[in-house]
């Protein structure tokens, strides 16, 4: 926990030194429809190099801060699952696609957790199609919220900042709507209420003046119940979770994240080995 707490850390300190950054670049400077060299100038994208960033390891890490005015989910599916999911991700093409990709988390819920929910049918899984299984729910979604940072260290001491990004993506859940103990399988442990297990792809991009950047798809699936953090036995509108990760730019790692509900806020740092 207190390395979880150190690396949430690092990333609100990264917010702060991006807005100052941002700050000071942006005085005495005209507009982006001015026609002014400032311009040019306000087009390159923020990277820092550090000689002491003191990263002398073969990981990389990804990290960022997720927000939305509003809720960025959206539990109303009333076309299905498969136009988003092929604007997300290159690879599904038609609805046995997305099917498969259904089919992949009933078998990684029964495999994970021993939560069998294999009597979803295709076009429920199609259509992220409500449904309960005794205290869990299931269902599909999407979301759609604005990346205020992303950054990125290297072994080679190298710090990035993107800001001007949208974070889209889509997958299913199952959602506890009261206290579930999971044994059976290679997770064992008390699902507490409001508790979520999930499988999420989304896609990172950047609006960064218009910038054609390299095509970033994550996958995060966590390795527990994405626990709801509750006080006197209150939930506070906050979840934390490790997660397993898979980057189509750096391979596979884990995810240590924390998201707040009330005002959403979600912040995440993704650790990859020998990418």
């Amino acid at each position: 926990m207190k390395v979880f707490t150190a690396l949430l850390l690092l990333v609100l300190l990264d917010v702060c030194m991006c807005a100052g950054e941002t700050s000071s670049r942006s005085k005495g400077k005209g507009s982006r429809h001015s026609g002014s060299s400032s311009e040019e100038e306000k087009c390159i994208p923020r990277n820092r190099r550090e000689s002491t960033q003191g990263n002398f390891t073969s990981q990389v890490t990804f990290s960022g801060i997720v927000d939305s005015k509003g809720s960025p989910y959206n539990f109303t599916l009333e076309q299905g699952l498969l136009e988003p999911w092929k604007m997300v991700d290159p690879d599904v093409k038609t609805e046995a696609d997305v099917i498969a990709e259904g089919r992949e988390f009933v078998a990684y819920v029964k495999q994970r957790f021993n939560v069998d929910i294999s009597t979803l049918t295709d076009d429920e899984l199609l259509m992220g199609s409500q449904r309960t299984f005794g205290k869990l729910s299931f269902f599909g979604y999407l979301i759609d919220a604005d990346v205020r940072l992303i950054s990125k260290t290297t072994p080679s001491q190298q710090v990035n900042y993107y800001s001007n990004t949208k974070y889209k993506g889509l997958g299913y859940a199952l959602f506890a709507v009261d206290d579930v103990f999971l044994t059976g399988g290679e997770y064992t442990g008390l699902m507490p209420n409001q508790s979520v297990i999930y499988a999420e792809i989304a896609r990172i991009d950047s609006n960064e003046c218009d910038f054609d950047e390299q095509l970033h798809i994550i996958k995060t699936r966590p390795l527990g119940s994405h626990p709801a953090k509750m006080v006197n036995g209150v939930y506070v509108g906050a979840n934390t979770w490790e997660a397993e990760v898979w980057s189509s730019i750096y391979g596979h790692g884990v995810q240590y994240s924390v998201d707040m509900h009330g005002v959403y806020v979600y912040a995440f740092v993704n650790i990859f080995s020998n990418p």
